[in-house]
């Protein structure tokens, strides 16, 4: 599903990633961890195509999708993937609804589907009655399970997530690490996950530690 090859990348002087390879398979769910500063964050980045290496190469199911022009590789990101990120990144004038159904209608998808679908993951994630509530109005877990849900909006074969329970407390982070499972197990949606919570990471299906750009 994702090959990352002998990846390097460098910030100024700072060399970040020091040759990199690393392969996902399909359905796989593994956990990245290791001490900040690793390299973690910035692996993850690029093997989601939201920032370029300077040497290697990322190939997902056998595609190189940085080959592409922007605007092809943004629709593919778009469909293909969902990100988690520690902070949920909510548009604060949208709905809970109205965010979950930004991706599927970036994709140009019809309205009345990706709502029917969008209502559907909101209500999974014990979110009925929170829909029309703004994220302002919504607590840290419950923001965090709506950024959940426009990940999943479309459908994608990968969720990228970079430190997805970190701001949310013990019971949150715990019914989080779960939702994950379980998405895993019966969707066979592959994840990557950057995480310091090592019970989390203990639960994948292969932990990978990173140290000093390379990993251990």
């Amino acid at each position: 599903m994702i090959e990352a090859i002998d990846l390097k990348k460098n910030y100024n002087e700072l060399q970040v990633l020091k040759g990199v390879s690393l392969h996902i398979g399909k359905g796989e769910f593994v956990s990245i961890v290791g001490p900040s500063g690793a390299g973690k964050s910035t692996l993850l980045h690029i093997i989601g195509t939201l920032d370029k290496y300077d040497h290697g190469n990322v190939l997902i199911e056998g595609q190189n999708p940085f080959t592409m022009k922007s605007s092809k590789l943004a629709s593919f990101r778009n469909s293909e993937f969902g990100f988690v990120f520690q902070f949920h990144n909510l548009l604060p004038e949208f709905t809970a609804l109205e965010n979950v159904c930004l991706p599927g209608l970036i994709g140009k998808r019809a309205q009345k589907e990706v709502e029917k679908e969008a209502r559907d993951w909101l209500e999974r994630l014990g979110l009925k009655k929170r829909m029309d509530h703004k994220p302002s109005e919504l607590s840290g877990g419950e923001q965090q399970r709506v950024s959940v849900a426009r990940a999943l909006i479309n459908k994608p074969k990968i969720i990228f997530a970079d430190e997805p329970t970190g701001n949310l407390d013990a019971d949150n982070a715990d019914q989080m690490h779960k939702l994950f499972l379980e998405l895993n197990r019966d969707l066979g949606i592959t994840f990557v996950v950057v995480t310091h919570n090592q019970d989390f990471a203990n639960m994948a299906h292969r932990k990978v530690e990173m140290r000093d750009g390379q990993i251990v």
